[in-house]
């Protein structure tokens, strides 16, 4: 048998075929316009003789252009069109209700981040560096990275040496502070600025101890946690807050070991590296993670011991990191559940305790009444209710 083309025709010729043979010609020709024929076929079989001939030979086998499709495909096309439509329709309404979600969350945002910063009193007009809470907090988290930069480059090269009592210092102290100090004094050459490693620093910033006093003040502690970054252990930091009036507008706490970046804006909510945190739900002291600073010189039979004895015996554990900037980091993202402290500086908290605030938490003097940046001993939790049971806790063996 031998198929060929001639003049827009497809020919297949033999000499006998038998009549059962029929569907395989054809089967034959259909494939053969699957694969290119033309839209006008016609089977030529042999000599010219009925298609109904019963002695074997076939005159002609005439092929439709377009074969009427099997009702199976019918089915599949119009299930596969439905199907597509749909899928097409729930796609297109997931996409439209997430872009109008965003669009809807950054409207909120920028109303809401205008309103706060008018609210605290901050100029808003651009710049051309943006608005000035976005440069307080530009600078600030660029200072604290350099700082840490200097603490890791720095690591294992110091020689400690004792400033008070157990009280170390190193020459990355120094060091990170410089470099903190004149990244923001050329931003802000007109604010005020308060280090831990100023030569004869004071323990408070307020505006109100001098009448020359500056609007703004840089509170910093350039390496908080020195005893571990000494001997190595990866538990320091680097921590700026900004102070206006009596209120710390903004804060970084930067962590180089870990490459954390904790952040906070009054109003705004905290973040770490940028993403938003927010303290645990722990609601009982028994269930509660809990960690605590003391002094380092600690007489037998004081009350922050006897708070030490008293707070591990009720809660669930209890951690002592050696950086109270990263404690507070720590409850504003849920690592601990409550942190207290009565020997901590401003420098040493004022970019903490707005980190867990913003971040939900609870803060107060160990009395219960309102933090006072200026004499920060203080508690902090994660719930009203944990903060409550644990206060009470400390009042108690205070005899309040």
């Amino acid at each position: 048998m031998s198929i060929v083309w001639r003049k827009k025709l497809w020919f297949c010729s033999l000499a006998r075929v038998d009549p059962d043979s029929l569907a395989t010609v054809k089967g034959r020709i259909y494939r053969l316009m699957a694969h290119g024929a033309p839209s006008t076929t016609r089977a030529a079989i042999g000599a010219p003789a009925p298609p109904t001939s019963r002695n074997g030979i076939i005159a002609q086998v005439h092929v439709p252009a377009n074969p009427a499709p099997h009702s199976c495909g019918v089915l599949c096309g119009v299930l596969c069109g439905v199907l597509c439509g749909v899928l097409c329709g729930v796609l297109c309404g997931v996409l439209c209700g997430v872009l109008c979600d965003a669009c809807q969350k950054m409207e909120h945002y920028q109303l809401t981040h205008r309103t706060r910063h008018q609210g605290i009193g901050l100029e808003c007009e651009s710049d051309g560096e943006g608005d000035l809470m976005t440069r307080f907090m530009d600078v600030c988290e660029q200072a604290a990275r350099a700082g840490g930069q200097i603490l890791q480059e720095m690591r294992g090269q110091v020689n400690p040496r004792e400033k008070a009592p157990k009280d170390l210092v190193t020459e990355a102290d120094f060091a990170s502070q410089e470099a903190i100090r004149q990244l923001v004094m050329d931003a802000f050459p007109d604010h005020g600025f308060l280090g831990e490693e100023d030569p004869q620093p004071t323990d408070t910033a307020s505006p109100a101890t001098a009448a020359e006093a500056p609007e703004y003040c840089w509170l910093v502690d350039p390496l908080d946690g020195t005893l571990n970054y000494t001997r190595q252990l990866p538990n320091y930091s680097v921590s700026i807050g900004l102070r206006q009036g009596d209120r710390v507008i903004c804060g970084v706490v930067y962590d180089p070991v870990l490459d954390e970046c904790f952040a906070a804006e009054l109003g705004a909510g905290a973040t770490l590296n940028g993403r938003p945190i927010g303290t645990s739900t722990c609601q009982r002291v028994e269930h509660a993670l809990i960690g605590a600073s003391l002094p380092a010189n600690i007489p037998r039979g004081s009350k922050e011991v006897d708070r030490l004895i008293e707070v591990i015996h009720q809660a669930q554990a209890i951690r002592r990191l050696g950086s109270a900037a990263l404690n507070l980091c720590y409850v504003a993202m849920g690592r601990l559940d409550a942190y207290w402290a009565t020997c901590a500086k401003i420098w040493d908290v004022a970019a903490g305790v707005l980190i867990v605030t913003e971040a939900g938490g609870v803060v107060t003097r160990l009395d219960g009444t309102p933090f006072d940046l200026d004499r920060p001993q203080f508690v902090t939790s994660a719930t009203p209710p944990l903060h409550t049971e644990l206060a009470a806790l400390l009042q108690e063996v205070d005899g309040i």
